[in-house]
């Protein structure tokens, strides 16, 4: 099984998929950011070697469900077209898997302020997570034939 995280930076995604880690046997979490961590050099700007990233993202991803192994997939996953490139990536190197998509849907607000604690490579310029947030479509099952099921989480606005 293949878990797709899907939301804007500060949803929760990392946290909900920690959790899931702990509760179900036999599972890998791949971390897109941390993909990316490892191979940017100190002042290198945040997304200049998006396809270095994105290729080892998914062989990670590949590697893992080759070895029997489910994997957690932790990106932020906004639109069809995101979710299209890594399912189609992981479909030419895997032939047997299925998807769940889980959806953390959570007000802009929330995000802005999560993030908003963050240092480093880790904070999202708020402009940028605002245009993510608009830019966020709900998977359909009518995506991919490996969507097994989708799961929404829909946090409402709170004082932290």
């Amino acid at each position: 099984m293949l878990y797709v995280m899907c939301g804007c930076p500060g949803s929760g995604k990392t946290t909900y998929a920690a959790d899931l880690l702990r509760k179900i046997p036999h599972t890998v979490y791949v971390s897109r950011d941390a993909c990316r961590l490892l191979l940017l050099q100190e002042k290198e700007d945040y997304f200049s070697r998006e396809k270095e990233v994105f290729a080892s993202f998914l062989a990670q991803i590949c590697d893992n469900l080759q070895a029997g192994f489910n994997v957690i997939a932790d990106a932020t996953h906004l639109n069809v077209k995101s979710r299209n490139k890594l399912i189609s990536g992981i479909a030419q190197k895997v032939k047997d898997f299925e998807v769940t998509y889980i959806c953390l849907e959570t007000p802009l607000a929330t995000c802005l302020k999560r993030n908003g604690k963050r240092s480093g490579a880790a904070r999202v310029p708020e402009e940028a997570l605002k245009n993510m947030y608009n830019r966020y479509h709900r998977p359909t099952l009518e995506e991919h034939k490996q969507i097994k099921q989708i799961i929404v989480i829909k946090e409402e606005n709170q004082n932290e």
